[in-house]
């Protein structure tokens, strides 16, 4: 049993009474005690709270159990509703509490009703003793008003404002202490609440952060890959000479607008590519120009006499004219229902388009028909268009009725009409392949009758006649003056030629080409054409400069004598010629190739020759040749424009004055370029310098006679360039001239000249280095001259016998000499003397590549197919798989705190990256190599920039260290000239006039703008768009 209670309550057993009984008990007993309450009362939790139902147990003594727990409790809790007062067993409990309690330990909790309606009489009433004058006591009742707390109100308010009322009884404090306790609590709680929901709300945001974050990081990812496919996609297109719309893709590949597309080294690459940039001029530099493109594939192509607008149809039956300047169009029509057979300027600005129904004579400026001629007797317009004389002044428009209509240019008149013969001889004609005299006054065609013929209609007595031919048909027929006729005639029933519409047929052809005398229809002459590759292609081209004749077909090209037919000159060309030309008139042929070959033919050397050089795209079907070259591809819907002497034009010439034979060697620091060239009319070398800076010239002069053995730069110490040469009397000496005037100041003979110049000195830090023969014992000597001081130190070879492979080279740094032989290479320590052999393999070819680390305690070597790391002791360390690569450069590279790196150029074109302590492949960069192997790779590094520049003989490649992707090449390259951001470079249209200047290096937005001044406001399409994924 337990002895002791916080409170007893005491409650009729009706339903309001024992839901506010219950409620009030389990909220006492859960009541929470502020912590500086508990503290001062010693009260921890209100613990046991008696109501008779649940603590009462189930016994015939009810009283006992009832008056031992209001006897042990501390208050008595009295529900107090309408019924309270009909309750004898709340009565009696009541007045047992009181036996052993003051009435200020009874709380009254009102349920209903008002207080004096439902508080029974026990609680309304206090005794009070007072004392009398006798000093007695006397005891009364006089009228009181209990606590009453009042849960008539929804229990949530009650339990807010009236549960600690009886709370603060049941603990020991006051009203107001328990209140404020539990104010203050109540705010530590809200405070950590907000504490809470500011972490998470905090948390959630900064997971918002992050998921934004990842997003944004996702989209950045999905933009830089884009780019980079969009990078793919231009080099590809650039590959293809579809250059106008590869700079599209990079500049798409690239941010515009504010937009947060990432910058991509590749997109770069692409842009600088396709731009041209850093592409001075060399030789005739052939490059695409731009492209002209149609819904349709192409039909036929024109250009204007002026060369300033061009003009196709395409299979639509749609004509489109772009001025050839700025590239847009100026004229377009349909012909819908109709059937295009040729396309003819008349003038500059006027086309005449041939369709099956009528001609159309078109002003291009306008964009006006100015007359249009349909055949007045029917039939419809021979295949293959109308005959213009060579004035423009008469048209001649043969008819599938065997009819020739004579109508004047300028209007479209009809002036004549011309009955073609039914028969010629006893022959029925029929005529096709019409060609039109030099004066206009003759038509010669091709007669497919019972006995196939060549014939000729004369316009003045309108008679024909006509000659028979050996073979089924003629290819091409030329008039070579107004009396002669020369064609080329083939049996395409042969089983050599029946499969002529196929592809390309590999075995031997025979055609014949045949000259006839129009006036009699005799022979002059006749010559078989023998040739093995066969395309439709044929011409026949007449060369009036040279009184030849010149017939190209498959893969040969000849040019006979319009007079015998001796066969002046043939060409096998071992490609399909597609096109031949002599627009210049001067009788030397240029051709093109199917495979986009530009040749020309070479009778200087012999009368077989050709040059052909790989300028064009392949797979080339029709080409017009004039101010340029227009190629149209088999099927295509576009024309790549060609265009030679084409380079970027921001390349800056120094000197216009200074032009260079060749350049022999060179020398670029940060003050000086250095550039010599041999002067074979005069044995002499000549030497250039420029100011680097100010890009001006300082002198052009020339060193005396020296024989074939040409120079060396050295290099430039203290302002006096070391130039070295063989002398008069064969002998080593380095001219020193001084770099303000160009005056030669001293000239230093070092010793015999018996090898050559790059295997005997070099030049470090105001250091030669140099072998020399000791003047008494004539043997080899190792000499260093110190140019300050002028004085030599000279040591023994480690090896007197062996050739040299190079010149020794001094390290100053860490006092050591390279030397490196056929027999073996070694350190030199000038300080000890002492010679280290490097431990080469036994097949070792040869050193190519010598570099060292900063402290000259690793050394990289390369032969012709491998690399290797030594130590300075000779001993090798590692050896650097490279798949039997050549090496032409490599050096040791760290970036900031990152692991160090082996950086190794190879012939292929490619730089590989190793771990330079492992030795483990790290990754490979393509980029372009000179075409001389025997040029080393030279490397500059600049950490602010991020970029890597290779020198390469003539060729700067710029790799950008954070992608290792090379950005630009820079072509005819002298070197980077670091202190003013800039590229020298030499710029040539023929090789023996060579200018020299420089490109600025560009920025991102320099070489967008190059790429706007080409495009203008060409945009892509929506189709190109979508094909490339381009929202």
């Amino acid at each position: 049993m337990i002895d002791h209670y916080n409170a007893f309550i005491s409650y009729r057993h009706a339903p309001l009474d024992i839901k506010v009984a219950e409620h009030i008990h389990s909220k006492l007993e859960h009541f929470h005690i502020p912590a500086k309450i508990r503290k001062k009362t010693g009260i921890k939790r209100i613990q046991r709270i008696f109501r008779d139902k649940d603590e009462l147990p189930i016994t015939s003594d009810l009283t006992d159990t009832i008056s031992h727990a209001l006897l042990n409790s501390d208050y008595l809790i009295v529900i107090c509703s309408k019924s309270t007062c009909e309750s004898t067993w709340v009565k009696r409990e009541i007045e047992l509490f009181l036996k052993s309690h003051s009435r200020d330990h009874i709380l009254a909790v009102l349920a209903e009703g008002e207080p004096y309606e439902v508080l029974p009489e026990e609680l309304l009433k206090e005794e009070v003793q007072i004392v009398n004058p006798d000093l007695t006591t006397s005891t009364y009742l006089r009228d009181k008003e209990p606590l009453c707390c009042d849960y008539r109100q929804s229990f949530r308010k009650a339990d807010k404002d009236e549960l600690p009322r009886l709370a603060a009884a049941l603990i020991g404090c006051s009203y107001d202490e328990l209140m404020n306790r539990r104010r203050a609590y109540q705010m530590q709680r809200i405070t950590a609440l907000g504490a809470i929901l500011a972490t998470l709300a905090l948390g959630f945001s900064a997971f918002l952060i992050w998921s934004r974050m990842k997003i944004q990081k996702n989209y950045q990812e999905s933009l830089r890959n884009q780019s980079k496919y969009l990078a793919y996609e231009s080099e590809k297109l650039l590959s293809e000479e579809k250059r106008i719309e590869a700079i599209q893709l990079a500049l798409a590949a690239l941010p515009s607008d504010g937009d947060d597309r990432p910058i991509t080294s590749e997109a770069i690459r692409a842009l600088t590519d396709s731009t041209l940039a850093y592409q001075p001029l060399a030789g005739n530099s052939i490059h695409a120009v731009w492209n002209y493109q149609t819904a349709t594939s192409i039909t036929y192509m024109a250009l204007s006499p002026e060369k300033e607008t061009f003009t196709v149809s395409e299979s639509t039956q749609k004509v489109t004219t772009w001025d050839t300047e700025n590239h847009e169009v100026v004229f377009e029509k349909q012909f819908p229902g109709q059937t295009i057979y040729s396309l003819d300027y008349i003038e500059e600005n006027k086309l005449l388009i041939t369709t099956n129904e009528a001609l159309y004579l078109c002003n291009i400026e306008k964009s006006k028909v100015l007359w249009e001629f349909s055949l007045p007797t029917g039939g419809s317009i021979d295949l293959q268009g109308p005959m213009i004389s060579e004035d423009k002044k008469s048209i001649f428009v043969p008819s599938s009725l065997n009819q020739i209509y004579h109508i004047t240019a300028s209007e479209g008149t009809l002036l004549e009409e011309y009955e073609l013969p039914y028969l010629i001889g006893d022959q029925i004609a029929m005529y096709y392949g019409f060609v039109l005299s030099p004066d206009a006054t003759k038509v010669a065609f091709n007669m497919n009758s019972t006995s196939p013929s060549v014939g000729v209609f004369s316009f003045a007595d309108r008679s024909a006649k006509s000659a028979e031919i050996s073979d089924p048909d003629i290819r091409d027929l030329v008039w070579i003056d107004n009396d002669t006729i020369v064609f080329a005639e083939y049996d395409y029933f042969s089983s050599d030629n029946m499969f002529r519409n196929m592809p390309t047929i590999v075995q031997p052809h025979m055609d014949v080409v045949t000259c006839v005398d129009t006036n009699t229809m005799t022979v002059k002459w006749s010559k078989e054409f023998s040739y093995n590759i066969y395309l439709s292609f044929s011409e026949l081209l007449n060369l009036p400069s040279r009184n030849a004749v010149a017939y190209a077909t498959g893969d040969v090209i000849e040019i006979y004598s319009a007079d015998t037919g001796e066969v002046l000159s043939s060409y096998m060309v071992n490609e399909v010629v597609v096109d031949i030309d002599d627009s210049d008139g001067d009788g030397n042929l240029i051709f093109i190739t199917q495979s986009g070959a530009l040749g020309t033919t070479v009778d200087s050397i012999s009368t077989n020759t050709t040059s052909l050089t790989y300028e064009l795209v392949n797979n080339i079907n029709h080409v017009v040749i004039g101010g340029g070259i227009y190629v149209k591809q088999d099927l295509s819907n576009e024309v790549i424009y060609y265009a030679a002497y084409v380079s970027d034009t921001d390349w800056k010439e120094i000197d216009q004055d200074v032009v260079l034979t060749n350049i022999d060697d060179r020398y670029l620091d940060d003050d000086y370029l250095v550039i010599s060239t041999l002067v074979n009319e005069s044995q002499t070398t000549r030497l250039i310098a420029y100011d680097a800076n100010e890009t001006e010239l300082i002198f052009d002069v020339e060193l005396p006679s020296i024989g074939f053995a040409g120079s060396q730069i050295l290099g430039i110490y203290q302002d006096e360039l070391y130039v070295s040469r063989q002398s008069s009397d064969n002998k080593y000496v380095v001219a020193v001239i001084s770099m303000e005037d160009g005056e030669q100041v001293d000239e230093l003979e070092l010793g015999d000249f018996y090898i050559g110049l790059s295997k005997i000195g070099s030049m470090t830090d105001g250091y030669l280095t140099y072998i020399a023969k000791d003047k008494e014992t004539r043997t080899e000597r190792l000499v260093i001259r110190d140019l300050d001081s002028g004085k030599d130190e000279d040591f023994d070879m480690p090896d007197t016998t062996a050739f040299p492979l190079r010149a020794p080279r001094y390290y100053p740094e860490f006092k050591a000499i390279y030397y490196s032989t056929e027999e073996g290479d070694y350190i030199f320590d000038v300080a000890n003397e002492d010679y280290t052999e490097i431990d080469l393999p036994k097949n070792w070819t040869g050193t190519e590549v010598i570099e060292h680390d900063t402290k000259g305690e690793r050394w990289i070597l390369t032969d012709k197919s491998r690399v290797l790391v030594f130590n300075s002791k000779g001993r090798q360390e590692m050896k650097l798989e490279c798949n039997g690569l050549s090496a032409i450069g490599a050096t040791f590279y760290r970036e900031g705190k990152k692991d160090e790196q082996i950086l190794v150029v190879f012939d292929d074109g490619s730089l590989y990256r190793y771990d330079a302590e492992k030795g483990q492949f790290l990754g490979k960069t393509e980029v372009e190599a000179y075409y001389n192997s025997m040029v080393a790779a030279e490397f500059k590094y600049y950490e602010e920039q991020g970029l890597i520049y290779i020198q390469t003989g003539e060729v700067t490649d710029i790799v950008d260290t954070n992608t290792w992707v090379e950005l630009a090449v820079v072509w005819n390259s002298l070197g980077y000239h670091a202190p003013t951001d800039r590229f020298m470079a030499f710029s040539y249209k023929s090789t023996k006039e060579i200018h020299v200047g420089y490109f600025k290096h560009y920025t991102l937005s320099d070489l967008m703008d190059k790429a706007y001044k080409i495009i203008g406001r060409l945009q892509l399409t929506e189709e190109q768009k979508s094909q490339y994924g381009i929202s």
